[in-house]
């Protein structure tokens, strides 16, 4: 099975009032980044606070639809509200079995609900996240992509779809080789000087 990406935004995003930021500008970056790689999803960071509201509404009003006429599904953070109000294609929260399945009734069988776990976790810990997670009906797992004995072992044993979260770019090929189904590049990537050439030297790598 091929391996897919995934990008996010910055925490940062949403931490500029209204407007979230400079959001026209990250915008910008991301649709010009989305074609050059396989692309599956993206998600939109944020605390959850509600101090975020208007914020994480600008921002699903200026890159939801776009996303997804590009073929790429928009994912909100921990925020299931907003995703059943405003038409995205799903939530990603933590990976808990009660939260998941929460979730899991509040937004449908139809959409995504992606289970995070912390990188806290001893690893221990995060298998028994995943587990329970996978068990609540999560449409896949997110293990931290330092995790490579994890996601190997996940992606080896189990169904459900495992991603390498917040991952440096340089490592694609390695998570790869995981058998990771998708690789979630990290927000440092918006920082690189030409975000776009670097999600296609990702790609470049995982072909």
């Amino acid at each position: 099975m091929r391996c897919r990406l995934i990008l996010s935004s910055s925490p940062s995003l949403l931490l500029g009032g209204a407007g979230g930021g400079d959001l026209a500008g990250f915008g910008k970056m991301l649709l010009k980044a989305v074609p050059k790689g396989d692309v599956a999803a993206f998600v939109l960071r944020g605390s959850g606070s509600s101090a975020e509201d208007a914020a994480a509404r600008a921002a699903v009003a200026a890159l939801c639809r776009p996303l997804q006429d590009a073929g790429v599904a928009f994912v909100v953070e921990g925020r299931a509200d907003l995703a059943v109000e405003l038409g995205c294609d799903g939530v990603q929260v933590p990976a808990n079995r009660t939260t998941v399945r929460a979730v899991r009734r509040a937004l449908g069988a139809d959409a995504i609900v992606g289970a995070l776990c912390g990188e806290a976790e001893t690893e221990e810990g995060l298998r028994h996240a995943a587990m329970e997670a996978g068990e609540a009906e999560a449409d896949y797992v997110a293990f931290p992509a330092g995790e490579r004995d994890t996601l190997a072992w996940w992606a080896e044993l189990m169904e459900v779809p495992c991603v390498a979260w917040d991952a440096d770019p340089g490592d694609a090929e390695a998570l790869a080789e995981t058998g990771a189904e998708f690789i979630a590049l990290a927000p440092a990537l918006w920082e690189a000087a030409d975000p776009a050439a670097a999600v296609a030297r990702v790609q470049a790598a995982l072909a």
